[in-house]
C-alpha cells in the first residue's frame, strides 16, 4: 500500500467512533425527516378527504327542507304588538275629525246642487 493509504486508515482507525456516530447521527436524522414528511402527506390528504365529505354533508344538509317548528321570542312579539296597536289607535284618532268635516262638506254641495236643478 501507498504511504498516503496507510495515514488515511490509521486517521480512520483513530476517529472510528467518531465517524460511525455521524454516521448513525445522519441515517437517524434522514429517518425521521421521511416519516415527518410522510406522516404530513398522510394527515394533508386525509384532511382534504374530511374536509369534502363535511361540505358535501353540509350542502345536502342546506338542500332538505326544514319541518321544525319556528319559535318567536316573546319579547318581539309583544313589542310588535304595542307597536301596531298604538299606530293603529293613533290612525283611527287622526281619522274621526277627518270623517266628520268630510260628509259637512258633501251636504252643503248637494243642496246647492239640488237647488240649481
Amino acid at each position: 500500500m501507498s504511504q498516503q493509504k496507510v495515514d488515511k486508515y490509521k486517521e480512520y482507525k483513530k476517529n472510528r467512533k467518531q465517524i460511525i456516530a455521524k454516521e448513525k447521527r445522519k441515517k437517524a436524522l434522514a429517518r425521521v425527516t421521511a416519516w415527518v414528511i410522510l406522516v404530513l402527506a398522510v394527515c394533508t390528504i386525509a384532511g382534504l378527504i374530511i374536509v369534502s365529505a363535511y361540505n358535501s354533508y353540509q350542502a345536502k344538509q342546506a338542500a332538505k327542507p326544514n319541518y321544525e317548528a319556528t319559535s318567536f321570542e316573546l319579547v318581539d312579539f309583544a313589542g310588535i304588538t304595542e307597536t301596531q296597536a298604538a299606530e293603529q289607535t293613533s290612525e283611527e284618532s287622526a281619522e274621526e275629525p277627518s270623517s266628520e268635516t268630510a260628509p259637512q262638506e258633501t251636504t252643503p254641495e248637494v243642496n246647492s246642487s239640488q237647488a240649481a236643478n
